[in-house]
């Protein structure tokens, strides 16, 4: 007999858990580089709005934090090249492009999360398809190998003349 699969229950306040660990983080990041926690709480606006409207298992809000988290690279860098002190941070989020560059990666998330299901539902078809050619190839193999009794379809035996 086959086993069943038994469904995992979730963890009671997990995501509470894990709400008051980053909270903490924030705290203690406020603390440590100030600098650097301005350009995470403006760079990471799109993120946070992404949370809020987000109802499914959060595949929306972590394709969008990944990809904010890869555009606050490059003005982190230019913060560490300045001296990780606020005139660098101010000096980093005065400039367009590292807008453009915080929030043209978050878009990209927002967009990788639009297409991806239709792109999904695209490759499984065309897998769908490819399978079911196969197979009726191999059904007509077995078909001249064997006649056309295996095929399923009812074959009427020879009338015997009157």
């Amino acid at each position: 007999m086959a086993r069943r699969a038994i469904a995992a229950k979730p963890k009671v306040g997990a995501g509470r858990a894990g709400a008051s660990l980053a909270l903490v983080g924030l705290a203690a990041s406020a603390v440590a580089a100030p600098a650097y926690f301005m350009l995470l709480v403006g760079g990471m606006i799109p993120t946070v709005v992404a949370f809020i409207v987000d109802h499914s298992p959060r595949h929306l809000a972590r394709t969008v934090a990944a990809t904010n988290l890869a555009g606050l690279v490059l003005p982190a860098l230019a913060i560490l090249s300045g001296g990780s002190n606020f005139a660098a941070a101010f000096a980093v989020l005065r400039e367009p492009q590292n807008w453009l560059m915080m929030y043209g990666a978050a878009a990209i998330g927002w967009i990788i999360n639009a297409i991806m299901p239709a792109l999904a539902r695209i490759i499984i078809d065309m897998r769908a398809e490819q399978m079911n050619r196969q197979l009726m190839h191999r059904g007509e193999a077995l078909i001249k190998e064997w006649g056309e009794e295996v095929s399923g379809r009812i074959v009427k035996p020879p009338q015997p003349p009157r």
